[in-house]
């Protein structure tokens, strides 16, 4: 069912989530155990099954090597096909054909290609995201990844919790925005690292160390009793008549067991005396005095690189939990068990983060009241005001402006006073619109322009006013010509 279903929906997430979403258990036996456990089938079994040619019909053998890494430990690696030291396809009936098992594996190697697995060939030690590897989901408990927004030519992080649907198929729990977590947790450290903090931490460090001297002197005690022990073993085997081999053997082996005893508790109390060494000489202590002093500087130099930043959090602080509700719940644990509690709004939406200042919409609502839009612009200009995306004003950002927050245009402002068109007032008169513009131009008519086309708005006047004037305009016509 595993393979059908592979097959039809694409990608081993979605096989996971089918056999969740319908309720199907899967198979597992543990190492060294002889029970089979049911349990939710995950991702990870998914792919072992798909890669494992057994299911196709194939023997094998010889499929990996187990390696020593630099530390003495052992870890198995796989090795590629031509590397196998047996390999016979189509030994027997499989669940799926060779061809099946070939088609399955191109599948899987063009989802790996897809989700750009190939580059991930381990941490981005020089990406923007202080905190990665050390943020823990406050709903699930399960580590966080960072991914990256490229926002005007910056990587944002985001830090993802998404375990639970790359193993499940389940929903993501939650995606947080790394920035404002980011340095609400670097002033934090800054807090930190001062001298008052540094005392207080010398005084408890103090206290620990009698502690420590009291258990010390208990093992210290372990030591003198096994080297008793063994003394005691000493003397017996060695006033052993030789002749007596059954007894000699068996004080000789009581001896070497106690001197062995004796070497183990030896080494158990010197590694545990430097393990918990805790005295600070006088010049240690100045280093870290100063340290408080450099840090700040050091923290906010632009050319200390994002690497050594990581560097300094991973001395300082153990993890970081977030949650996400109306806000950001950031808690913090230092090393040494400390902890501290911030919350932080949740940052604006692109849109929101556009938005013209309330303060800079009042001022334009009132410098509409004498001004045009382009004079508005200037004079915003002049007082270094700029847009929500931090841009110089034009009319058309003063109207945009307007026509966003519910404002009258300047148009408006001077129709509601009573101010007429060039049109209404030929109308009113009786006379063309080339009248009404020589007779504004004779200074007959007063007139205000509402934009920078030349528009004119005119104040009205009495009709019979306008009759002497227009009689007035006639004349000057005829003198003229």
């Amino acid at each position: 069912m595993i393979f059908e279903t592979f097959l039809q929906l694409g990608t081993a997430h979605r096989v996971a989530k089918y056999f969740r979403d319908n309720g199907l258990l899967f198979p597992r036996k543990p190492s060294g155990s002889p029970r089979v456990i049911w349990g939710p089938l995950a991702v990870h079994q998914v792919l072992m099954v798909l890669h494992n040619p057994r299911y196709a019909g194939a023997y094998i053998y010889g499929r990996g090597h187990t390696k020593r890494k630099a530390d003495g430990s052992k870890q198995w690696e796989r090795l590629p096909r031509e590397q196998w030291k047996v390999f016979v396809p189509d030994a027997y009936k499989g669940y799926i054909s060779w061809q099946q098992h070939e088609q399955i594996e191109r599948m899987i190697r063009n989802n790996a290609l897809a989700y750009g697995i190939e580059n991930h060939l381990g941490p981005p030690r020089e990406g923007p995201a202080l905190l990665q590897g050390r943020v823990v989901c406050g709903i699930c408990g399960n580590r966080m990844s960072v991914r990256y927004n490229r926002r005007a030519e910056n990587n944002s992080p985001i830090y993802q919790c998404h375990r639970n649907y790359q193993e499940h198929g389940e929903p993501v729990c939650q995606d947080v925005p790394g920035a404002g977590v980011d340095n609400a947790v670097g002033k934090a450290l800054l807090e930190a690292m001062t001298p008052m903090a540094i005392e207080v931490s010398l005084a408890v460090e103090q206290e620990v160390n009698e502690k420590f001297e009291q258990a010390d002197r208990l093992r210290l005690q372990q030591v003198e009793r096994a080297r008793y022990e063994m003394q005691c073993a000493q003397r017996r085997y060695m006033l052993v008549d030789p002749a007596n081999r059954l007894v000699a053997d068996s004080l000789e082996a009581e001896y070497n067991a106690k001197l062995h005893a004796l070497a183990q508790a030896e080494d158990n109390y010197k590694q545990q005396r430097e393990r918990e060494e805790k005295t600070l000489d006088t010049a240690r202590k100045k280093q870290l005095f100063s340290l408080t002093k450099n840090f700040p500087a050091i923290w906010n130099d632009p050319q200390t690189p994002m690497r050594e930043r990581k560097r300094m959090v991973a001395l300082l602080i153990e993890d970081v939990t977030l949650v996400k509700r109306e806000n950001i719940s950031i808690n913090v644990r230092f090393k040494g068990g400390s902890t501290k509690s911030l919350c932080i709004p949740l940052p604006l939406n692109a849109w929101q983060g556009r938005v013209t200042p309330r303060q800079t919409v009042t001022l334009i609502d009132e410098l509409l009241q004498h001004n045009g839009e382009a004079q508005v612009a200037k004079q915003l200009n002049d007082r270094g005001c700029t847009t929500g995306a931090g841009a110089a004003f034009s009319k058309e950002s003063v109207l945009w402006v307007c026509e966003a927050n519910s404002l009258k245009s300047y148009k408006q402002r001077l129709r509601e006073q009573g101010m007429l068109t060039s049109t209404e007032m030929a109308k009113r008169y009786g006379v063309n619109l080339t009248t009404i513009s020589c007779w504004r131009r004779n200074g007959f008519l007063a007139a205000i322009p509402y934009n920078d086309k030349g528009a004119q708005l005119y104040f009205p006047v009495q009709n019979h006013e306008g009759k002497s004037r227009r009689s007035c305009c006639c004349t000057i016509s005829r003198n003229e010509k």
